[in-house]
């Protein structure tokens, strides 16, 4: 009874979105073809800590690449830099230097980012990041905001942060299991 108290008052509280977008949703474990609105992404999105180990295709690293370079101004007017960041290219000891192994489980591929150590930088990075999450689910691929368990001076010098930035998220992307880690 309380979720569907909650599903409703989140869909009421979604009616007013302007002009949803319409993406077209494909992989996931799901072989059809799903149009899901981003208010829909909203209301379906949850955190992903158990990725299946299956690499995505190329094309679809293109279309997330091709989203982390859109136009990633905050509304507070921060430039966010994103950066899509593969573990497939290091071996286990440097994933383990990373610190990327907490409790997300089979992630290959994350979202990083960072953004200037400026005032209401971070709430930039939050709003791109999360607009960002919410089109990779859309898409149907599974996410969870980190923002504890890596080392965030390595992952600063693999993204090749600047001195004045600072990376304060990261998001695993992928296939998800169905079953729940923790």
């Amino acid at each position: 009874y309380l979720s569907n108290r909650v599903y409703r008052r989140k869909k009421r509280l979604l009616q007013s979105v302007p002009g949803s977008m319409c993406i077209r949703v494909t992989g996931n474990n799901r072989p059809l073809s799903v149009m899901q609105s981003i208010s829909e992404a909203i209301m379906n999105r949850s955190s992903i800590r158990s990725y299946v180990d299956k690499p995505l295709t190329k094309i679809q690293k293109r279309q997330l690449e091709r989203l982390l370079h859109t136009d990633n101004t905050g509304p507070f007017g921060h430039k966010i830099r994103l950066n899509l960041l593969d573990l497939s290219v290091y071996s286990k000891q440097e994933i383990q230097n990373l610190g990327m192994l907490g409790a997300v489980r089979g992630a290959g591929l994350y979202i990083t980012g960072a953004v200037k150590k400026e005032k209401y930088g971070l709430e930039d990075f939050g709003y791109c990041l999360e607009w960002v999450i919410l089109k990779a689910t859309a898409q149907g691929f599974g996410t969870c905001w980190v923002t504890e368990d890596f080392k965030r001076e390595i992952v600063s010098r693999k993204i090749q942060a600047g001195r004045d930035e600072v990376v304060p998220a990261v998001t695993p992307v992928g296939y998800f299991q169905y079953k729940r880690s923790l």
